[in-house]
């Protein structure tokens, strides 16, 4: 006779099926129901998932990549997404630095990723600062930023006093284009609204 603790053992050890795996997903890792289902579609998405999760446990922004940047780089190569050529940690560097609010997360999936993808032995903090891409946080700088967008844009401003407060999104867009993307963009929103509330 078999004891139960060895036949607890023995499960275990086995690997999950992928109704199990995305259980697991869901309960332990904190995905969303969708993003458990598309990792757990196939054994290349589960194991590329849980590959990169062994380096980071950014488990939210992993499936983001997987499902997003990481996705649309393979299939523009018309490859399978395992076959994408970087390590499991460099992916995971690339997720954490973004995570960090470094480089904003589309412009951290399309120019920091290929970048990557060709010096794939660079440090990602230091192709992202070679690229300009890294993300301002200095409240001097990106308030000369506002105040030049809102000295551009006066009418605005005026309609932003009187009561038409969504125009916010108009200005933060406004800093986020002319610095390409550099500006931090929740340091933007907050000092917006202090300036235009004065």
């Amino acid at each position: 006779i078999i004891e139960d603790s060895y036949v607890e053992q023995i499960k275990n050890n086995l690997p999950l099926l992928p109704a199990g795996y995305k259980e697991k997903l869901i309960k332990e890792y904190g995905l969303s129901d969708y993003a458990a289902a598309q990792i757990t579609q196939d054994k290349e998405e589960a194991d590329f998932f849980e590959n990169i999760s062994a380096c980071t446990k950014n488990y939210k922004a992993i499936a983001n990549w997987q499902m997003g940047p990481l996705k649309i780089y393979a299939a523009e190569k018309e490859i399978g997404i395992s076959k994408i050529n970087l390590p499991s940690n460099k992916i995971a560097e690339l997720i954490d630095f973004t995570e960090e609010g470094n480089v904003q997360f589309n412009v951290a999936g399309t120019k920091l990723l290929q970048a990557l993808m060709e010096q794939p032995n660079e440090a990602v903090n230091s192709l992202a600062t070679k690229l300009n891409l890294v993300q301002t946080k200095n409240n001097n700088q990106i308030e000369d930023w506002i105040n030049e967008v809102l000295t551009e844009m006066p009418d605005k401003v005026k309609e932003y006093k009187s009561g038409k407060k969504a125009l916010l999104g108009l200005f933060a867009g406004a800093v986020k284009k002319k610095r390409k993307g550099t500006a931090d963009m929740q340091l933007t929103q907050k000092l917006l609204q202090e300036l235009l509330n004065k």
